[in-house]
């Protein structure tokens, strides 16, 4: 559903909160949602065991990856490159939908952008070892992101969109837009992918809407900051 609120308009749907401005030259975005292919990028470390700062909670695994030849420079490449690829996809959806308006769009998709094996642009036996592994997470990405409807639930109660918009517009001259990608992970972590991106950890641990709000927060200004 849709509304407007001092200029804003959001949505949440399926665990997907999206905020935006309207009036000005281009609409300033807030993001957050799961996201299955940057959960991924995740995940792989948890599996192969390899420990790369801040994800090095993760107990060591079966190796696999490192055997193939996976380096922590070509993962770190590869988690932003799968980030940009989002970015371009929702980009692209924005703009369909821009130009249709009253009209069914039809959605041009990025195959990079919903494949993450494809996407992986270095070694090539660590490329070939993701497919298999691509397969087996899609069946468990429904287990992985369990806490969602627990984050829906209490996001709303709580009436946190208003007060998370109005504290973000101190950084709107500073950061593009801001897309939070949530994933699972034992720990929780912010990682930043500048220009306008961050990756927040989430887990079974009790949702803490107050926590929450200043994680996203500290994401914004650090993002400013880079």
């Amino acid at each position: 559903m849709w509304w407007d609120s001092a200029l804003r308009k959001d949505l949440y749907i399926e665990g997907v909160l999206i905020m935006y401005r309207e009036g000005a030259g281009y609409p300033w975005l807030y993001h957050q949602s799961f996201n299955m292919m940057v959960d991924f990028c995740i995940w792989v470390l948890e599996q192969d065991g390899l420990q790369i700062p801040p994800f090095d909670a993760h107990s060591d695994g079966d190796g696999m990856l490192r055997r193939a030849g996976l380096q922590t420079s070509e993962w770190e490449s590869w988690l932003v490159h799968i980030v940009e690829l989002q970015h371009q996809q929702a980009q692209i959806l924005r703009q369909k939908a821009g130009t249709n308006k009253g009209q069914m769009a039809i959605p041009h998709f990025l195959y990079d952008a919903h494949d993450p094996p494809t996407a992986w642009l270095g070694t090539a036996s660590v490329k070939e070892c993701l497919y298999p592994m691509w397969e087996q997470y899609k069946m468990l990405s429904r287990q992985r992101k369990k806490w969602e409807k627990s984050v829906a639930k209490q996001w709303r109660a709580s009436g946190a969109n208003q007060r998370l918009w109005t504290d973000l517009q101190s950084y709107r001259a500073y950061v593009p837009s801001l897309t939070i990608y949530l994933v699972e992970y034992s720990r929780l972590v912010e990682y930043l992918i500048p220009p306008m991106s961050g990756i927040l950890t989430l887990n079974s641990d009790p949702f803490n809407s107050e926590d929450f709000h200043r994680r996203v927060l500290h994401t914004a200004e650090c993002l400013s900051l880079a």
